[in-house]
């Protein structure tokens, strides 16, 4: 293994937004999980650890699950953990012993995990169970693989890329509703901008929501930048990290958000916003249009009472360079020896989170969706597709039919995603940069005179002498 050690980006910025980029690693393998009685025990983070009010099925189907695994391979162990991915803890974790053999966390956090010598590489397991012949490799694989290797598994359900959620009732109101009974999707952000004007017009509410902080704003903008032509960061010959994006492409991105405030005067009021403000306004009726990606409607259903059948989804709207929407995804990533690890991938394809199908799998699918009708969240409409296995894709269909809150018809623009092109995120102190456009959005829209050339330059000038120029 190699000896630890932290970028200096993450050691600056820890603090800076949930999630924030670390270069922390477990020592893998560096015990062989057996008790004093023999038994070989597997621990999977973010798993139900009690049966409280809310999680009864999921923490009664972990139990069965667990009593089921462990009865077909004797003299093994399977134990929740709760723990999530958090860089305060991590590396005490981590250094202790103590990281679940399994667990989750974001792309972002996987280039320092794996660069330091702490990620397992289970790419002769993946081979081994196919996964590498059903996953969707050429278009998702740089979210788990590095040099052609598997360090990571998506975990099933976590894939998203961006799109735009649409309050149905205020479309209504506002006389932008097509033939079909769905909301006039914009095409274009500037007819994004102008939808939102006519919905402020006629309905007196926000017709546009945007994050401004937390790193949310950032995550977000970086959406429509892609759209407006810009990039963000570029290795010169000797492979230093120059940030780029204070161009002229970047500029008319920031110019946009600028005049959504003070040309059209369409945002909420709240204008130092995370995404959950968005979410609430989106939910009370109080806002027509946010940034989003389809998972998170289900979290405003449970937060803030959104109503299944008054969201509607699009595909991005386009900008001059075209159609882009950032896609990720939660990963699980794997801190055992080759034995733990490989008990890890057939619990996954027990509970039906790997790409075959039985009858376990698709009674697994159908639970988890009646957990979700019963929530009222939304069951009809198919997350990004991971898998190339027809069988599976299929078994997921069936899965939700009987427990559809929606009709998909209100999702289909968004899940066909015709003409979209699907990015992921920078490689270097991408929370930070995150940060650093929340400040830049901050500026102009806290501003009306702001020069958003100036604001942008001084943005970039100072994540990469803060940033980038102290990378080791």
């Amino acid at each position: 293994m190699k000896k630890f050690k932290r970028l200096v980006c993450a050691v600056l910025a820890a603090g800076l937004a949930v999630g924030a980029t670390g270069c922390v690693g477990t020592k893998v393998g560096q015990n062989d999980g057996r008790d004093a009685d023999g038994n070989l025990h597997i621990s999977i983070g973010g798993s139900p650890t009690e049966r409280t009010k809310g999680n009864e099925k999921s923490y009664d189907m972990f139990m069965e699950n667990k009593a089921k695994f462990e009865a077909e391979n004797p003299g093994v162990i399977v134990d929740a953990d709760g723990w999530s991915f958090d860089l305060e803890n991590y590396m005490t974790k981590a250094e202790g012993g103590d990281l679940p053999t399994m667990y989750h966390t974001s792309p972002t956090e996987i280039n320092n995990i794996v660069n330091n010598g702490y990620a397992a590489d289970i790419t002769d397991l993946v081979k081994k169970y196919g996964y590498d012949e059903m996953l969707n490799n050429e278009k998702y694989g740089k979210l788990y693989m590095r040099d052609g290797k598997y360090y990571g598994i998506v975990k099933d359900g976590s894939l998203y890329d961006m799109g735009i959620a649409y309050n149905v009732d205020l479309f209504k109101q506002a006389g932008l509703i097509d033939e079909n009974g769905l909301p006039k999707f914009p095409q274009t952000w500037e007819e994004l901008a102008e939808t939102a004007k006519t919905i402020k017009d006629k309905t007196g509410k926000t017709g546009f929501a945007i994050a401004s902080k937390s790193g949310q704003g950032g995550w977000h903008f970086m959406n429509i930048m892609w759209a407006y032509g810009a990039d963000f960061m570029e290795q010169d010959e000797n492979g230093k990290w120059k940030a780029i994006f204070a161009s002229d492409e970047g500029v008319a991105a920031l110019q946009y958000v600028k005049d959504l405030k003070w040309k059209y005067d369409v945002l909420q009021d709240e204008l130092l916003a995370d995404i959950q403000v968005g979410g609430r306004l989106l939910a009370t009726n109080d806002c027509a249009m946010i940034i989003t990606q389809r998972s998170m409607l289900d979290t405003y259903i449970e937060k803030y009472g959104l109503k299944a059948s008054n969201v509607a989804m699009s595909r991005i709207p386009a900008g001059p360079a075209g159609r882009f929407s950032q896609v990720g995804a939660n990963i699980w990533m794997f801190s055992g020896t080759d034995e733990q690890n490989e008990l890890c991938l057939k619990w996954l394809d027990m509970i039906g989170e790997g790409p075959t199908v039985s009858e376990a799998s698709k009674e697994r699918m159908a639970t988890n969706n009646e957990i979700k009708q019963e929530k009222g969240q939304i069951v009809g409409v198919r997350s990004a597709n991971l898998w190339l296995n027809d069988e599976r894709v299929n078994a997921e269909e069936e899965a939700m039919a009987p427990y559809r809150t929606v009709d998909s018809k209100f999702f289909d623009d968004y899940t066909n995603g015709e003409g979209v092109e699907y990015k992921f995120e920078p490689e270097r102190c991408v929370q930070q940069l995150y940060a650093a456009l929340d400040n830049a959005i901050q500026q102009v829209l806290l501003d009306e005179n702001a020069d958003c050339a100036a604001v942008l330059k001084q943005v970039q000038d100072d994540f990469q002498a803060n940033f980038l120029d102290k990378e080791v």
